[in-house]
């Protein structure tokens, strides 16, 4: 089965690059560098998630678009992790 893999798109968020810290902060963002094991949560529920490793992505992304009413896939980093990716048919 062929798929495409999305990657999160840079430009909504270009204008967020450039902000110090405090100027992050009038608008509740933050930039933060995981610097340790287990790291951030995500705010994302990642409950009913199946934990791949990389090297089986591409069998279990198949598998599951076998599911015809599967119209896309996200993929997220680790366990639990952010949002990395959309996978689409």
């Amino acid at each position: 089965m062929s798929f495409q893999i999305h990657a999160l798109p840079a430009e909504p968020f270009k204008s967020l690059f450039g902000m110090s810290g405090q100027e992050l902060a009038g608008i509740n963002a933050a930039r933060i560098v995981v610097d340790e094991k287990p790291g951030y949560p995500c705010r994302v529920s990642l409950a009913d998630a199946e934990v791949v490793d990389g090297e089986d992505l591409g069998e279990a992304i198949s598998r599951m678009f076998e599911d015809r009413s599967v119209d896309y896939l996200h993929l997220h980093n680790a366990r639990p992790g952010c949002f990395a990716a959309r996978v689409t048919r």
